[in-house]
């Protein structure tokens, strides 16, 4: 992050109400008069990244350079005072456009993969298992490259039970044993 932490916290402030989690500052010596129209106001609007995730987006203009950064990332900034170049914000319960401060969480990469939502192209309806050509259901999970279990069921509700558990063993906080779907609000 580029904008220094004062200057963030001069111009926006933290605000749950606000659909973005953001809200524009009244600033002082408002030369252009942009603040004026825009003091109080929701920060940052709608966007979807290339593969069509939802997030919402601010442009931040400091000493004349304008650039677009993501809500959650300046909320945690913000709130924490701190943000680790080398790792990521998770939203907790996988909706990106939730950004109450109680469900983002700084995370290495590896971590906010695990708590992917599942995928629209997976046929069994849960994470870490395929069904093979002989009706069995695969249950695996890999760290580091390396399968770290693996069994075949019979019975999907079986295979489905044993990955839930396993998650939990194996990706601990970031076991994510749900579907998610994102409601976007006009806030």
């Amino acid at each position: 992050m580029f904008v220094p932490l004062n200057h963030l916290r001069k111009i926006l402030k933290i605000d749950e109400t606000s659909i973005t989690g953001l809200r524009w500052k009244k600033i002082k010596n408002d030369k252009l008069g942009w603040n004026k129209r825009y003091a109080g106001k929701k920060a940052g609007s709608l966007k979807r990244s290339g593969k069509g995730v939802p997030s919402y987006k601010i442009t931040i203009t400091f000493n004349g350079v304008s650039k677009i950064y993501i809500a959650h990332r300046i909320i945690y900034y913000i709130y924490h005072g701190r943000l680790n170049p080398n790792k990521v914000i998770d939203h907790k319960n996988n909706n990106p456009l939730d950004n109450r401060i109680k469900n983002l969480r700084e995370c290495t990469h590896s971590e906010n993969c695990l708590n992917r939502r599942i995928s629209r192209n997976n046929k069994v309806g849960a994470k870490n298992i395929s069904k093979l050509k002989n009706g069995m259901y695969n249950v695996v999970f890999y760290k580091n490259g390396k399968i770290i279990f693996r069994k075949k069921f019979s019975n999907k509700k079986t295979a489905k039970s044993v990955a839930a558990k396993k998650r939990k063993k194996y990706h601990g906080f970031f076991a994510n044993n749900k579907k998610c779907s994102i409601e976007i609000s006009k806030k």
